[in-house]
């Protein structure tokens, strides 16, 4: 993994300055646990601020009651930092933005930052995507989380 990450995509000479891993599949499913332990070693060998895990987690919510339901997410992140890898940033798919309380209790349970749980509600349009993750600040926590912050102020 470490040997693909070096490899620049843009044409240009020398390693890539920011490489993004996708790693699909569900916590928990043996057949990722292969990827998920090389994601733990990759983590291990780059160091803190060169690696930035950014888990993305289905946040359910009841119809009935309009009650969100943080276990399944509590659990996965769980899972995770048992195989050594603690998110950075908790992004959380849902029907509905979620509120400050709840992003409070998954900042307190999944020991990631209150301003590091990032709401990817359901929108009409695919595009509003990049405007919900500018209006919760997500491009100021990926860069603190690889020590970017100063750089990207410009961009």
């Amino acid at each position: 993994m470490e040997r693909a990450a070096m490899i620049p995509v843009d044409g240009k000479d020398g390693p890539a300055d920011i490489c993004v891993i996708e790693l699909g599949g569900t916590m928990g499913d043996i057949e990722s646990m292969p990827f998920i332990e090389a994601l733990g070693q990759f983590s291990y060998c780059v160091g803190p601020g060169n690696f930035c895990l950014v888990h993305v987690s289905l946040m359910p919510v009841l119809n009935v009651v309009g009650e969100y339901k943080i276990k399944p997410t509590q659990h996965s992140v769980r899972g995770l930092r048992e195989l050594g890898l603690t998110p950075n940033i908790l992004t959380c798919r849902s029907t509905k933005a979620l509120d400050d309380n709840i992003k409070g209790k998954l900042s307190q349970f999944c020991h990631v930052p209150e301003e590091n749980t990032v709401t990817l509600n359901n929108v009409p349009n695919i595009w509003h995507i990049p405007l919900l993750l500018r209006d919760q600040k997500a491009r100021q926590a990926i860069l603190k989380g690889l020590n970017l912050l100063g750089i990207g102020k410009g961009t």
